[in-house]
Order: C-alpha cells, then structure tokens, then sequence
C-alpha cells in the first residue's frame, strides 16, 4: 500500500511540470487567437473650429464616389502565357497569368480619405481559375483585416470571362470628428470597390464609393 501511495505521488510529481507547461502553451495559443481576431480599424482624424464647419462636413461627405481610368498594356506580366483569343479580341487584361493594379484617387488623397486602391491576382480561364483581392492604403499604410477596417481581403464577388469581368470588394474605416480638439462625432464609412475594362481600348476603370453607415 506505502509503494503504491509512493509511485502515485513519484507520479503526480513528474507529470506537475509537463501540465503546468501544457497550460502556459494553452493560454498562450488563446492570447494569440484573440489578437488576430482584434481587428485593427483604420480611424481617420479631423478637428473643426467651429459648429458651422463640422456641420457642412458632415452634410458633404455622407456619400463620396471618385473613378479612376488606367492604360493597361495588352499582354500579361507572364512571360510564359498569353491572351486566349476570346480575351484579347474583346477585353483589355486580365490576360492569363499574374496582374498587379494601382489606382491612385487624386480627391481623395487631397481630401485625406483613403487614395490607392491595389488590385493583384491571378486568372487563368483554361482552368476556371481566377483569383484576385482588392487593398486599401492611406498613405504607405495598408490594413489588414476581414472586418471594421480597411481591408486587402474579401473580393465578394469576381467574374471573368470573355464578355467582360468585373471584381468588386467591401471595406470600412472610421472617422472621428472634433470640435475644439475634444471628438463631438464619431462615424463609419463603408467602402465599395469596384474594378472592370474601360470604354477605351487597352484601360480599366476602378471606382471608389465611400458611403456613411
């Protein structure tokens, strides 16, 4: 019966650390969770003088649209694969093989919203392959996220083929508003983002909608 008690408690003892440390990694793995599902929100920051001045903001910025046309050239950055007929006939790129988009929003970055859309992908109609996401950025920065914040991920909905293609992606970000440096109003945009071929041959069109939520 002694040995018995003495090889559980030899037993409780050697196993004391190997629990301690599996509930360490436990929490550890738990804090790591729980900071990438914080999302990090972009907040934009305006200060007014007056009432007056904050109002007439309010009132011009609920809904914002700007668009943007860029020249592409007609063959992929691929060196290795080229237009199908059907593309290349009808439609500006994307061509098979790798793309990478910038669209900058000159009013925007004048006004401090948001300015540089990146539209980056893949599209390979072959295979039915096509695989693109829109980024976000407000000077050098971009923000990553699914959610409250602007956003590289989440193409909703993307269609390519050869009677046109459109890839369209939500985002969001808030604004904080002060009057005399202390925040009297504070409100969040939802942003659409589209990208589709222009009217004019060999150029795509991307368009911005901000809208107040």
């Amino acid at each position: 019966m002694n040995l018995a008690k003495m090889i559980s408690k030899f037993f409780l003892i050697a196993c004391l650390p190997l629990l301690l440390l599996v509930g360490c990694k436990k929490d550890k793995i738990d804090a790591i969770k729980e900071e990438s599902n914080s999302e990090k929100v972009l907040t934009i920051s305006r200060n007014f003088s007056t009432k007056a001045e904050l109002n007439k903001f309010m009132e011009n910025t609920k809904t914002l649209r700007e668009e943007v046309v860029i020249t592409v050239p007609t063959t992929s950055s691929s060196d290795t694969l080229l237009h199908t007929n059907s593309l290349e006939n009808t439609i500006p790129s994307p061509a098979v093989g790798y793309h990478s988009w910038r669209f900058n929003f000159e009013q925007f970055a004048e006004d401090g919203y948001p300015s540089v859309l990146f539209c980056v992908g893949n599209y390979d109609p072959l295979f039915n392959i096509s695989n693109f996401s829109n980024s976000l950025a407000l000077g050098s920065e971009l923000f990553p996220g699914k959610t409250a914040s602007i956003s590289d991920g989440q193409t909703f909905f993307t269609t390519l083929g050869p009677d046109g293609w459109v890839i369209q992606s939500s985002h969001s970000f808030v604004e904080e508003l002060s009057l005399g440096g202390v925040i009297a109003w504070r409100r969040s945009y939802s942003v659409r983002a589209t990208v589709r071929p222009g009217i004019q041959p060999n150029t795509i069109k991307a368009v911005l909608d901000f809208i107040q939520i």
